[in-house]
């Protein structure tokens, strides 16, 4: 497995949040190779866990003034920002990374989404591989380090305005859509260049916001591609996501300023089984209820779009079970025991390694989801 070891003198990154430059040395495939790079802290878990995420610029140069981009893995995209997850909550590490491996399916299932997302790099979903980090010479932890929502991730042109992702920043109803938005304010931007974003928030809000039933299908109509609501809804419920249903984890993709949009789930974190607290788990039988006005209204108003859409990904294979559990199998393996281990005796307190759930557990859920949505969409 890859080592990255993280060096410094004066603070510890693993207990000081700081954007402050570090040397670090990278050892992969028999070679060492030595860099710089800013390690500060990423997501709300980082403020809640003792073991913490960092959001990984690698550089040149020890001020940072030359950006140093390269591939983790073959498959990835070329780039100089990463993030390195420790998954706290998730005693596999690997939850996110099958999500996003079964959604790259749906993504590549779709051919009516926008040309640009169909040749990004894993459709426009994350990649990880798995890394042991030390800190200073210290084991800290096994974590994955994975691709990062950005205008890479999807094949957007920095240099172009008309191409934008923005997402809730908050579960607030502006973000779900009861409330008109503000940008900066409820929305943020993904991507690279916001000079449009405002702008093109503000259609999609004239549209979803204050309309009546009518009016709204006839906008997501032709404002959407529906393909990639009736996914979002499909998948989301399928791996038993929790934390999509209201104004966060939702991003909206328009490659024209505003015209048209493309619906994407990401962060699946609180996915099949898990919750947002280690050692918390779900069952495998919910179904929470939907507070975004956006894909409320699409599940009351589109019935016979998701069924199409079901019965077309089910033609496919997208939707076999089977798969997931080999994905699941193969994220696992690729952690491997002895790393499974190491992460266990070095954080001994994580109350996911209490869990009672094992992987079986995940991959009846699997099977019986998909029964449920049989029922619900046949």
């Amino acid at each position: 497995m890859p080592v990255i070891n993280i060096g410094g003198y004066n603070r510890n990154v693993g207990i000081t949040d700081t954007d402050d430059i570090f040397p670090f040395d990278f050892y992969h495939d028999g070679k060492k190779d030595s860099a710089y790079g800013s390690f500060a802290w990423q997501g709300d878990s980082s403020k809640l866990w003792e073991e913490k995420n960092f959001k990984f610029k690698a550089f040149k140069d020890p001020d940072g003034d030359e950006k140093l981009k390269y591939r983790p893995q073959p498959t990835f995209y070329k780039s100089h920002h990463f993030t390195l997850k420790a998954y706290y909550t998730d005693r596999y590490l690997v939850r996110d990374l099958v999500a996003a491996e079964i959604y790259s399916w749906f993504i590549a299932s779709n051919p009516t989404a926008p040309k640009e997302l169909l040749l990004a790099n894993h459709f426009g979903t994350i990649q990880g591989t798995p890394v042991l980090v030390y800190i200073r010479g210290s084991f800290y932890g096994v974590f994955e380090l994975n691709t990062k929502s950005s205008s890479d991730l999807w094949n957007m042109d920095k240099d172009n305005p008309d191409q934008i992702a923005i997402q809730g920043s908050i579960n607030n109803d502006a973000c779900k859509w009861v409330t008109a938005p503000t940008y900066g304010t409820d929305f943020e931007l993904d991507s690279d260049n916001e000079t449009n974003a405002a702008s093109a928030l503000k259609k999609l809000s004239d549209a979803l916001v204050g309309v009546d039933d009518e009016t709204f299908k006839a906008n997501v109509t032709k404002m959407f591609n529906i393909n990639s609501i009736a996914d979002y809804y499909i998948f989301n419920r399928l791996i038993n996501n929790t934390d999509c249903w209201g104004g966060k984890n939702v991003e909206y993709l328009t490659y024209d300023n505003g015209e048209h949009w493309f619906l994407m789930s990401y962060d699946f974190n609180t996915s099949m089984l898990q919750d947002w607290k280690p050692g918390m788990t779900g069952t495998p039988d919910r179904m929470l209820s939907i507070s975004n006005m956006l894909i409320k209204r699409f599940v009351a108003l589109f019935d016979a779009e998701i069924k199409a859409r079901y019965a077309e990904l089910e033609q496919l294979g997208v939707l076999n079970p089977i798969n997931f559990c080999r994905e699941l199998d193969k994220r696992v393996n690729e952690v491997g025991y002895d790393a499974y281990q190491m992460n266990e005796q070095r954080w001994p307190n994580n109350e996911s390694y209490a869990e009672k759930e094992h992987l079986d557990d995940i991959k009846h859920m699997f099977v019986l989801r998909k029964g449920l949505l049989d029922k619900m969409l046949k």
